[in-house]
Formats: structure tokens, C-alpha cells, sequence
């Protein structure tokens, strides 16, 4: 009883840790402020609203699935009414926070489960050693792998065309539910460990491309927000020269009336 009550209060514990780390890319990915008590208290709000589904997923089923996109929901939810951007920028940052949570944990729960030698199953499920240490792993990588993600952030992501928000965001859903699919598939099969450690690479597979996907969206962002400074600057040197031009013809006219004024 003694040790269900302890697990009951650690998983707690880090269902708010965890929606901590989420929530505050979140912000930080539109560089909300904590400036007013008001802000302050939509934020812990937040993180006690996703602790609570993470909290009833959990008790919902073993791995909660494509019951995940709530997660995602519940990001451009909360995006949507108290952060600025626009909405393809929010509906990006909601799918691909949600992609890296899962590609992360899973994955170190899946490494996990080799050097344990443990089912996925087991893990998910067992109050053990095992689970703890999965648990405490997966949450530390979280939090580095974020805290790398926000200073990309600092970048200020959003110099890009509706068409290329849709397609990226595009990639990162079919990613999502093909990871998602593969891992439900490893925790249910009954295969040799060969054919579970392909399901294992062939997630990893998967989460290499997001990341590939979240760098190309890096460089266009950046390659974009060049274009629009070169597109400015040539706007202020045409700017210039017909300033130029300008000058020049009124001196010239200047020029011309004290000529003619000397001459009458």
C-alpha cells in the first residue's frame, strides 16, 4: 500500500515537472513575458491543465498513443489565446513539441528496455527500479534536449510562407502517427528481440528526420528573414538615389536662376 502511495506521488510529480518543460518552450517559443501576476498565474495554470491529461492518459491506457494529440490540442488551445504569432507558427510549435516529447521519451525508454532486458510492457507498467530509472532518464533528456530547442527559439522562427508552415507541419503529423503506430506495435509484439530492435531503429529513424525537418525550417527561416533585409535595402538605396536624383535637379535649378540672375 506504502509503495503504491510512493509511485502514486512520483508520477505526479513528474507529470508537472514534465508539463513545466513543456509549457515553458512553449512560452518561450513566443517569447511570452512573467512580467504581470496575471501572466504568472495563466502559466502555472497551463502546466497544472496538461499535467492533468498527462495524468489521466496515464491512467487511461499504457502508452497513451494517438491518444497523444491531446497534448498538441491543448498546446495551440492555449497558444491561440494567450500568446502572439501568427497561427501556422502556433499550429507548428504545438505538433512539433508534441513530436520531440514523444520521440524522446519513447526512445529512451526503448534503450532502456534493451539494457534492461525488459519488455516495454514491463517498464510501462511495473513498479520497479526499472521504471524509475527510465523515468528520471527520459525526464533529464527532456530537459536538455528543450533547453537546446529554446535557445534555437531565441532565433525567432516565423519568416515563412503559409505554404512551407503547412508542409512542414504535414511532416511532423505523419511522423507522429507513424511513431506512434511502430511503438504501440513494439509493446504489443511478441516477435524475437531481433525484430523488436528493428522497431526500435525504425523510430529513431523516424525522430532523425524531424530533426532534419526542424533544421531545414531553421535555415528557410533564416534564409527568408535575409531575403526581406536585402529586400529592404535595396528598397532604401532605391530610395536613396531618387533622393539622390532630386538633389541634384534642384541644385541644378539653383545653379540655372543665379546664372540668369547674375546675367539680368
Amino acid at each position: 500500500m506504502a509503495n503504491t502511495f510512493f509511485w502514486n506521488i512520483f508520477e505526479v510529480f513528474v507529470n508537472f515537472y514534465e508539463s513545466f518543460i513543456l509549457m515553458h518552450f512553449i512560452c518561450s517559443s513566443f517569447n511570452y513575458k512573467y512580467n504581470t501576476r496575471f501572466r504568472r498565474l495563466v502559466f502555472l495554470a497551463s502546466i497544472a491543465i496538461m499535467a492533468t491529461i498527462i495524468t489521466a492518459l496515464n491512467h487511461t491506457a499504457i502508452y497513451e498513443g494517438f491518444l497523444g494529440i491531446l497534448y498538441s490540442l491543448w498546446f495551440f488551445i492555449f497558444s491561440l489565446f494567450f500568446l502572439n504569432g501568427t497561427v501556422l507558427k502556433k499550429l507548428f510549435i504545438s505538433v512539433f513539441t508534441n513530436v520531440i516529447l514523444i520521440g524522446v521519451s519513447t526512445g529512451i525508454t526503448n534503450i532502456m528496455s534493451l539494457i534492461l532486458k525488459d519488455s516495454l510492457d514491463d517498464i510501462y507498467t511495473q513498479q520497479e527500479m526499472s521504471r524509475l530509472l527510465t523515468v528520471v532518464i527520459a525526464q533529464t533528456a527532456l530537459t536538455y534536449v528543450f533547453g537546446i530547442l529554446n535557445q534555437v527559439m531565441s532565433k525567432k522562427i516565423g519568416s515563412l510562407k503559409p505554404k512551407e508552415w503547412l508542409l512542414i507541419v504535414l511532416v511532423f503529423v505523419i511522423s507522429f502517427a507513424a511513431f506512434t503506430a511502430i511503438h504501440i506495435t513494439a509493446i504489443n509484439s511478441q516477435t524475437d528481440d531481433n525484430n523488436i530492435t528493428l522497431l526500435i531503429v525504425a523510430e529513431f529513424c523516424i525522430f532523425l528526420i524531424n530533426v532534419v525537418c526542424w533544421h531545414i525550417t531553421v535555415s528557410l527561416s533564416e534564409m527568408r528573414k535575409n531575403e526581406e533585409e536585402l529586400l529592404t535595402l535595396a528598397k532604401q538605396n532605391e530610395y536613396n538615389a531618387q533622393y539622390s536624383e532630386i538633389v541634384k535637379s534642384q541644385y541644378e535649378q539653383t545653379r540655372r536662376l543665379r546664372h540668369d540672375m547674375k546675367q539680368y
